[in-house]
């Protein structure tokens, strides 16, 4: 269901096109190098429900992170490109851990230390957490 989209980056097409599917790896590569060349025209301001440089990094570790077993290979220098991702949002010195444990789990993330990125789901910025919600996928 997640593998070998097809990977389109024009808005038009002709009518009655049918696009191909793309490998994994070029899923990839295109993923990764568009959060690379935006990384550093973000903002490092954590801006509440609002994508900055950390949650790029946090995208690009997570990529790194999973990409052994996604191709099912053996390769370590993913595993430091996550670190490096990582290591430059540790040392930013942005993000510390709340004092309560239960600050990340509180319905208005806006003012918690912790949180890179908050899908705003409370009463002031999406209700019931509508919006949040319509993020998952159907199946």
């Amino acid at each position: 269901m997640f593998r070998n989209l097809p990977l389109e980056t024009a808005y038009t097409v002709p009518e009655g096109y049918q696009p191909e599917q793309s490998s994994p790896q070029e899923i990839f590569n295109f993923i990764e190098s568009e959060l690379i060349d935006v990384k550093e025209t973000l903002a490092s301001l954590n801006e509440y429900g609002k994508i900055n440089k950390a949650t790029c990094q946090m995208i690009l570790a997570k990529m790194y992170l999973n990409y052994n077993a996604w191709f099912e290979t053996n390769d370590v220098v993913h595993y430091q490109k996550a670190y490096d991702q990582a290591e430059d949002i540790i040392h930013s010195g942005k993000y510390t851990l709340p004092p309560a444990y239960s600050d990340p789990f509180k319905a208005d993330l806006s003012q918690c230390s912790e949180v890179i990125f908050a899908l705003p789901g409370d009463n002031n910025y999406a209700r019931a957490n509508y919006c949040v919600n319509k993020c998952f996928h159907g199946a």
